[in-house]
């Protein structure tokens, strides 16, 4: 038998497994993926601002509706007059309110929710302060359950519904864009700012402090799609309903969105001063 003898030289040209060539590949699928869920995230990006936008076009061409609650009374203020009807500036609150949602848009149906025995004051007060504003009165309930109940005796069919207080004149167009759209998007949207006060929770053994950040101040208007609203208020009074976002919250889960701070209640003396400074500090804009 032949003996075979390798050479040193030899050895050297026998191919080898390159340590250079295996990382290289893994690299290259390394990459591959990479690339592959960038453009799967750009998709989605995409697909979301589509989506966004749509929900947008869809909504400035829905119909849109405002109940405006107003049944007050000026018990808080230490006067005789509902406090919807007190004048900042000269002029009504109910009317500045009715005013600014017009502003926002002219085309949207407003039904204004009033005690009975208050009707007749507001449209005499429409008359002296020439309203020019259409819009239609409900007469309220015992509770505000109860108003917004009357108040959806009008509302319109297929359309997107806020409901908001009487004496809140000054949310800002901002926060009504956010409010119409998200509904469009979610069926559901409430407007609401960050607690800046600490908090403290009561106890049958005492109290404890609470994390403020776990909470959030709630304003109006809260805004739903008209049968997931009708739905929720077609259910019995119960008495955790504080604001509409309790009762519907019963049928769905509830979006929010930013509010803002000058979207104050105005239910106060103090109040009454801030509604002042508001004014002022939007004219000088």
């Amino acid at each position: 038998m032949e003996s075979v003898t390798v050479s040193v030289a030899d050895k050297e040209s026998i191919p080898t497994k390159n340590p250079q060539n295996k990382n290289s590949l893994k690299m290259f699928f390394f990459m591959f993926a990479k690339v592959k869920k960038i453009k799967t995230q750009y998709r989605n990006i995409v697909l979301k601002i589509k989506c966004f936008y749509l929900c947008r076009k869809i909504s400035f061409f829905m119909k849109k509706q405002v109940i405006v609650v107003a049944g007050g009374s000026g018990r808080r203020m230490g006067l005789e007059t509902p406090k919807q009807f007190i004048e900042v500036a000269g002029k009504p609150i109910l009317l500045r309110t009715l005013e600014n949602f017009h502003l926002f848009d002219s085309g949207m149906d407003i039904v204004v929710v009033l005690p009975e025995k208050e009707i007749e004051r507001w449209k005499h007060l429409c008359r002296l302060f020439d309203c020019q504003i259409q819009h239609r009165i409900v007469e309220g309930g015992a509770t505000r359950f109860q108003s917004v109940k009357n108040g959806l005796k009008l509302a319109l069919p297929d359309a997107i519904i806020a409901i908001h207080d009487g004496v809140r004149p000054f949310v800002s167009h901002k926060t009504l864009t956010r409010c119409f759209d998200a509904a469009m998007q979610f069926g559901t949207a409430v407007p609401c700012v960050d607690i800046i006060d600490s908090l403290r929770m009561t106890t049958a053994k005492g109290n404890c402090a609470c994390d403020r950040s776990l909470f959030k101040a709630v304003q109006t208007p809260q805004v739903f799609k008209s049968e997931l609203l009708m739905a929720a208020y077609n259910q019995p009074f119960n008495s955790s309903f504080t604001d509409d976002a309790s009762v519907v919250e019963t049928c769905s889960p509830i979006h929010l969105v930013e509010g803002d701070t000058d979207n104050i209640k105005i239910t106060t003396p103090f109040d009454l001063q801030m509604a002042e400074l508001i004014l002022k500090s939007r004219e000088k804009q």
